[in-house]
């Protein structure tokens, strides 16, 4: 059985969801709605091999079978921010573990990584070095032995579960932005707050992030606007995680960053969120756009991202959404991630191809 801790963010956090809002990788960039296909193969009891996203709203197997995921999240909040096989440890999965998730008729596990796991780096916060205002570069606390290790042990437990056709959804875990406001995600030396305090807030644990320091330390993060680049280490590691897993069939996808939170989202008249995700998924050579059509150039940290989308992915400024015609298309994204698609709403149906790197 899986174990548990009274910490939340220490546990193994097991939540029965449908997984398929989500990035998905490797793609095929064919098909339509059409009906399933016949759901028995000679042989193939379980589903196995790689999932494909043709287009339209079913995910299929390599026979072009209709695959629905049910799962479970698997997240280890704590040092080493990771579950693997490690027999007395807090942080063990165990083959029992995974019978148990296969018993239950789960067919997919969110696995959460934590950017500290990865790349704990040596500076600490508010860190000159990183933090002060400038052109983002090299901040120095990349170590390829340490990220080896983890993703060996990340391995494991991805192996595991796909001897029992358990496929992974990657994901890379945040709450509360870090370990330094009680929770888990960006490294120290990634935790720039201009000199306000960290720590957690009294109450409920999602109360911090009414936290000062915190808006701070976020806003730092999704304008990349410190010479510590941390846009860029982010993606340095998504790429090496990626790279890693790339030819594995049993890794369905990555969801790049759990909660993204800014507290624009508490004003409903706020979007630049939206614009914030968006650099950060596809970069400065597609800024991503607020709602009155101002351009956000917020991630210049030089990080290589090539992409290929229809024209005019945003509503007009001054138009309403409902003047304004949309349809319903497909984006696809070549990033040193990897390759997915994702569904969006165009105010325009006509495709325009482009690459770009920034």
């Amino acid at each position: 059985m899986l174990r548990h801790k009274n910490n939340r963010r220490a546990a193994i956090v097991v939540i029965g969801v449908l997984v398929l809002a989500l990035v998905l990788v490797p793609v095929l960039l064919s098909g339509d709605n059409e009906p399933p296909s016949p759901l028995s193969v000679p042989g193939q009891r379980f589903v196995s091999g790689v999932i494909s996203a043709p287009g339209g709203v079913f995910l299929r197997d390599r026979f072009g079978r209709v695959v629905i995921l049910h799962g479970v999240n698997a997240v280890y909040k704590r040092a080493p921010f990771e579950l693997f096989p490690a027999p007395g440890k807090p942080f063990n999965f165990s083959e029992r573990d995974a019978g148990r998730i296969a018993a239950l008729g789960f067919n997919v596990v969110r696995l959460g990584m934590v950017w500290q796991g990865l790349e704990p780096g040596t500076a600490g916060p508010n860190d000159p070095a990183i933090c002060r205002p400038g052109p983002p570069g090299n901040p120095g606390q990349f170590n390829q032995t340490v990220l080896d290790s983890y993703l060996s042990n990340l391995k494991h437990t991805v192996d595991m579960l796909g001897r029992r056709h358990i496929y992974t959804l990657l994901d890379m875990h945040q709450d509360v932005y870090s370990e330094l406001f009680g929770g888990e995600g960006a490294p120290a030396w990634a935790v720039c707050t201009d000199g306000l305090p960290t720590g957690s807030m009294p109450g409920r644990w999602s109360r911090t992030y009414t936290s000062p320091a915190l808006n701070v330390a976020f806003q730092h993060f999704w304008r990349n606007d410190v010479v510590g680049d941390l846009q860029g280490e982010y993606d340095r590691v998504w790429t090496a995680v990626a790279s890693f897993f790339r030819s594995d069939p049993w890794v369905v996808g990555y969801d790049p960053i759990n909660e993204p939170f800014s507290t624009v989202t508490q004003d409903v008249q706020q979007h630049d969120l939206d614009a914030q995700i968006e650099c950060l998924y596809t970069g400065t050579a597609r800024p991503g756009r607020n709602e009155t059509g101002t351009c956000w150039s917020a991630a210049r940290g030089g990080i290589p991202r090539s992409v290929s989308y229809p024209r005019s992915c945003r509503r007009t400024p001054g138009t309403s959404s409902s003047t304004s015609p949309t349809s319903s298309r497909v984006e696809t994204v070549q990033t040193t991630w990897g390759r997915w698609t994702s569904p969006i709403s165009c105010s325009t149906s006509t495709p325009t191809a482009r690459t770009e790197a920034q």
